[in-house]
């Protein structure tokens, strides 16, 4: 009898333990569950962030990639500070781990730290025009008009859902007017901007929503798309931006001109500044340098870890003050160069130093090390003249603007 009751309690701990064990497997699945979903989130924010879509609207974001110090990266701390992925998570760890996953890996990078992050193709100044090649113009989305101001009947997200049968879509811009009775609201227009990731994906939605028009006003009147998508009951009217552009032109001039149309791009703003006709005029101003020949060396073959701090740091000791020395490079690339603002008779024995392995970068010997002369160094004095010419006027802008929107606000107290 007592054999059989210890049995039962046997059983019993048995049972209990077995219970608790799928507890804890249960609970740990759970967790596991909810660190997946909070770095698929991220990831998809973080994609979004650093697109090529994003940066031609993105100010702040496109000034700090394009900084020359910056090399691209952008600290995971500024990051974190954003609403729409701070309302995800707070922890470094979490985005690190979105960079890491399969939707982000291919097209960002960390830092030697994993403290910042960075597109592996770079952003460039002349990706701001490529939008138009990529962007439908719809019209006739459905809006409510039965209060004060006109609101959109659908989100952003609704229209991206339903271009999504044609190639992923990078972003939707719903547009909008200002009130003329000096409220700070807008007023839903019924059209929107619809920009793909990828050529193809438009040329898909060209093929069955938009009309090739011939040209001839009175033929293409009676032309139809193969298809018409419809949101609550709305019938869409879509065409390519090029084609809208190309109508603009027509119709207003060359304001709106298709010699113009290749840099035509949307700008993240204000809300009361959004789709208005006001501009600041901003006082143009040229970056030179007077550069002296010889003052160049080209390096190929650079290790993956290194950065501009790598390259100074391991020239520092053969050269001495490295106050007028810099390092033209941006991480992730095999070449780069160090500049020197005068010619010096260090520079010729540096760069055979650099080629024989006798100075190496960190502890890697590089591939090799030459002198830029004649077209080869005016075609980088050239490209870098440009390069910092467009991020002095990306900067002007910016105090431009924010210059308006502070005089805006004081002429309506």
């Amino acid at each position: 009898m007592a054999m059989n009751e210890n049995l039962e309690e046997v059983k019993a701990d048995i049972q209990q333990t077995d219970e608790s064990s799928k507890v804890n497997i249960a609970e740990n699945n759970e967790v596991e569950k909810g660190e997946e979903s909070i770095t698929a989130k991220v990831a998809e924010r973080l994609h979004f962030f650093f697109s090529d879509a994003n940066l031609r609207i993105d100010k702040f974001l496109r000034r700090e990639i394009l900084n020359q110090e910056s090399e691209g990266f952008i600290p995971i701390e500024t990051l974190l500070r954003f609403n729409t992925i701070k309302k995800f998570t707070t922890n470094p760890v979490d985005l690190v781990k979105a960079v890491k996953c399969d939707k982000c890996c291919s097209i960002l990078k960390l830092n030697e730290d994993e403290t910042s992050i960075a597109r592996k193709v770079p952003f460039t100044p002349d990706m701001m025009k490529d939008n138009v090649k990529l962007t439908l113009r719809v019209s006739d989305i459905p809006v409510d008009s039965t209060g004060e101001y006109a609101v959109y009947k659908i989100t952003r997200e609704d229209l991206s859902n339903l271009f999504q049968e044609f190639g992923n879509v990078a972003l939707v811009r719903l547009l909008h007017m200002n009130s003329k009775n000096g409220k700070r609201c807008q007023i839903a227009l019924g059209k929107a901007f619809v920009e793909f990731e990828s050529v193809t994906s438009l040329e898909n939605a060209v093929k069955e929503l938009c009309v090739p028009l011939s040209g001839d006003e009175e033929a293409d009147k009676n032309l139809k798309p193969k298809r018409i998508l419809e949101m609550n009951g709305n019938k869409l009217r879509v065409k390519t931006m090029q084609q809208w552009l190309d109508e603009k032109s027509k119709k207003f001039g060359t304001k709106h001109g298709s010699n113009e149309t290749n840099t035509y791009h949307f700008e993240k703003k204000h809300p009361r500044e959004e789709e208005t006709e006001n501009e600041v005029k901003i006082e143009e101003s040229t970056f030179t340098i007077d550069w002296k020949p010889g003052c160049v060396i080209s390096m190929k073959g650079l290790p993956e870890s290194c950065d501009r701090e790598m390259i100074i740091s391991s020239i520092t000791e053969f050269i001495g003050d490295t106050s007028k020395v810099r390092a033209d490079y941006s991480r992730g690339l095999k070449d780069g160069k160090i500049r020197f603002e005068e010619p010096n008779d260090k520079i010729k024995d540096l760069a055979s130093k650099l080629n024989d392995g006798s100075i190496t970068i960190g502890d890697t010997k590089i591939d090799s090390a030459s002198i830029l002369e004649g077209d080869e160094e005016k075609l980088y004095y050239k490209q870098f003249i440009a390069f910092r010419q467009k991020q002095q006027n990306i900067r002007k802008d910016e105090r431009a603007r924010k210059k308006f929107r502070y005089q805006r606000g004081r002429g309506r107290r």
